[in-house]
């Protein structure tokens, strides 16, 4: 390992969003802010805190645990919001309930 990676590469793998410019920086990271913010906080929150527990790996435990929160997560409001907000054609207004 240790080996360099293009940026073609980096990307490919995600382990990298976007390449901007040092200029473009700052609008670059507004604009994903701004599409994080339009997730549904739990829905966020678990999945980082998934991502963070268990990496990219793939398990039976890690299956079951998945499954586990997607059955809590169904219950709220903000999952109804989101299908209700699909099937509208419009956008979900979250309230992190």
């Amino acid at each position: 390992m240790g080996d360099d990676l293009s940026i073609d590469e980096l990307i490919r793998y995600g382990l990298v969003t976007a390449v901007v410019k040092d200029d473009e920086l700052e609008q670059e990271t507004e604009r994903w802010v701004n599409r994080l913010l339009q997730l549904p906080p739990a829905h966020a929150i678990q999945t980082k805190r998934m991502l963070r527990e268990n990496g990219y790996q793939y398990t039976q435990a890690v299956n079951d645990r998945e499954l586990h929160v997607r059955s809590v997560l169904d219950t709220l409001a903000d999952t109804r919001e989101a299908a209700q907000a699909f099937a509208e054609k419009r956008k979900p207004h979250f309230t992190g309930q």
